[in-house]
């Protein structure tokens, strides 16, 4: 069970950064379409942060920073039982494989194109997935019986 709560997450980190050196070196510029123009392999160089909001690449190292030493916070003073740990491990490896990507080139590489204007990368499923399994597997507070 251990094994599989480290070995997923680094395997898409890998195949991450693997289809990021395929998009920056080999990806035609005209893309791999299983969907022409709507799905496929498109380069994209993202220089905002999701959702193409614009900033500048330090503001974006920095807040990069900011949101990883919160989640290292809040993962330190709360329950992390196995899918908390999973949940944080791929949110912060698809974070590292993003920032990389500002650090080395000054934007991050997008190789997924997903409908008319979006793009996205493995590394930032991997972001929102673990997001998202925090937020289902957060404890609540039970309602009293009064």
């Amino acid at each position: 069970m251990i094994a599989i709560l480290f070995a997923l997450p680094v395997a898409l980190l890998a195949i991450d950064r693997l289809l990021k050196s395929y998009a920056l070196h080999s990806l035609p510029s005209e893309g791999v379409f299983w969907i022409p123009g709507l799905l496929g392999l498109e380069r994209f160089d993202n220089h905002g942060l999701a959702f193409g909001i614009p900033v500048g690449n330090l503001t974006a190292l920095v807040l990069s920073l900011v949101a990883g030493a919160a989640l290292f916070y809040g993962l330190k003073t709360r329950k992390r039982g196995p899918i908390h740990v999973f949940s944080a491990l791929l949110i912060f490896l698809g974070a590292i494989s993003n920032f990389y990507d500002r650090l080395a080139l000054g934007f991050v590489v997008d190789y997924l194109r997903l409908g008319p204007i979006s793009f996205v990368n493995i590394a930032d499923g991997m972001i929102v997935a673990g997001l998202l399994m925090i937020m289902i597997h957060e404890d609540r507070p039970k309602p009293s019986d009064g």
